[in-house]
């Protein structure tokens, strides 16, 4: 006799799937008030702080020009440090106003297919977060261009300093002979990073930790600066290539074998195809990595910044088939260093992202689309915002479109990023309160340790991260308790 399977849960209605959205949009955006309300004069004074720092850094590297460019490189390094750690210090000042900023849960939850570091449960040191997260911040902000908006914004300070015929006295120069210069600053910048590391390991000489920052972000940007030089050179070679002639020659063949068919809205069948794929090129996919794919990276880097750090190997595998075949491989103490050491970058700066990708995907669809939405309105507000400035300004002359455009930023940054900030927080805390209420898997080393221990009832364990010298730390079941440093 056939064992009785378990019935099917109905499919929920899309009346009630509709209802359950706008349920949690409005949590979201309920949420986000919220934030921005307790946080907006902590958060609105970090951006204006490293705004300003920012462009003494743009002037000053501008200054001091092509006579001096490895400190105008460091100068403008430091502009751009300026603005990544008024990013990351505002996240952190709206840190305390989170769910999770009261401990673990005292019901024994975690995540489904992926730890919870201790860190997301502790109250950081700015310094410690500052010297965390930059790192993460610029390397993976940089794939959306973040490197190449800041240098056409020092090249606009540049010609407000040199103006129009001082073009060889500029202090910044990517030309195809420069890639040299931007090699050797990369490099020596890594080796100050590696050295700065050892001396500030353990949490010591965290004054040190600050010029580590530094010296991550000139690596970051020299070897990016060395990539779009390559890329650049690489482009101009492909497209005098017989073979980039060839392909083009066998597309417009493709064409020309299609009907000459004529459409209802004025195309032909071989240019409509055309123009389809020159949409998806040039608009669908450029779109589609602004709208979705930064969204979603920025909560992600938020989620760096709240704690969701220190992840191996082993908690990228996690889940999938190549885990246990991973589990088996065993590598000698040479072996681990070297590759610890090769992939100390992918680590440390895209680990932690791709991690809290995961944590945004497994708290749903749902959730997701109605973060996009809110993404998306608050992006439009500014750019709307921002067309309105450029209106109300007017027509003017190119000294004062330089002169007026940094505070421009200024009054659009202050207004629409304190908001940003407050709703990327939300997310992650929406996001990893929705994850914690899943089945709790095995926890491993910095996770959510779910055993109940003797003479510790209504309490959960958060074990430290493996080699951290640091006791298991005990939080009580009851609101406003936190766990970690203070």
């Amino acid at each position: 006799m056939p064992e009785p399977t378990a019935p099917r849960r109905p499919r929920p209605s899309a009346s009630a799937e509709a209802a359950a959205a706008l349920l949690e949009l409005w949590s979201l955006v309920r949420t986000t008030g919220r934030l921005w309300r307790r946080t907006w004069w902590q958060t609105g004074a970090w951006f204006c702080l490293g705004w300003a720092v920012h462009t003494l850094g743009l002037l000053a590297s501008a200054r001091l020009g092509a006579a001096h460019g490895g400190l105008a490189l460091v100068a403008f390094v430091i502009g751009v440090v300026a603005t990544l750690v008024a990013l990351v210090l505002m996240i952190h000042a709206v840190e305390p106003h989170l769910r999770t900023a009261s401990g673990p849960p005292a019901d024994p939850v975690a995540l489904t297919s992926a730890r919870v570091p201790a860190q997301v449960f502790a109250r950081e040191r700015a310094v410690d977060v500052v010297a965390a997260a930059v790192g993460p911040f610029l390397a993976v902000y940089a794939v959306w261009g973040f490197v190449d908006d800041q240098v056409r914004e020092l090249f606009a300070a540049n010609y407000a300093v040199q103006g129009l015929g001082g073009v060889l006295n500029f202090s910044i120069n990517l030309s195809p002979d420069r890639w040299r210069f931007f090699a050797a600053a990369a490099a020596v910048a890594w080796v100050a990073k590696q050295g700065l590391g050892l001396l500030t390991a353990g949490g010591r000489r965290r004054g040190l930790a600050l010029l580590g920052v530094l010296a991550e972000a000139l690596w970051v940007f020299g070897l990016f600066a060395v990539a779009i030089i390559a890329t650049r050179a690489g482009l101009v070679w492909l497209r005098t290539r017989a073979a980039w002639v060839g392909l083009q020659d066998g597309w417009q063949g493709l064409l020309g074998l299609l009907p000459d068919w004529h459409l209802p809205f004025g195309l032909t069948v071989p240019q409509a195809l055309d123009r389809a794929v020159e949409l998806l090129v040039g608009t669908v996919v450029p779109g589609a990595w602004t709208a979705v794919a930064l969204p979603l990276v920025w909560l992600a880097l938020t989620a760096t910044v709240l704690g969701w750090r220190e992840f191996g190997g082993a908690d990228a595998l996690a889940g999938t088939r190549l885990e246990r075949p991973a589990a088996r491989l065993v590598l000698g103490r040479r072996t681990r260093v070297l590759a610890a050491l090769a992939t100390d970058d992918l680590r440390t700066k895209y680990l932690p992202v791709l991690q809290a990708l995961r944590l945004v995907a497994r708290a749903g669809p749902r959730f997701v689309g109605v973060y996009l939405v809110l993404a998306t309105v608050l992006t439009a507000a500014q750019a709307g915002f921002d067309i309105a400035v450029t209106v109300l300004v007017g027509p003017r002359g190119a000294d004062t479109a330089l002169l007026v455009d940094p505070f421009a930023v200024l009054v659009s940054g202050l207004l629409f990023t304190p908001v940003a900030i407050a709703l990327y927080a939300a997310a992650f805390d929406e996001a990893l309160t929705a994850a914690l209420r899943r089945s709790p898997p095995e926890p491993s080393d910095g996770a959510v340790d779910l055993e109940r221990r003797p003479g510790t009832a209504g309490a959960v364990t958060v074990s430290p991260p493996a080699g951290s010298g640091r006791p298991p730390a005990t939080a009580a079941s009851g609101p406003g308790r936190r766990s970690g440093r203070g």
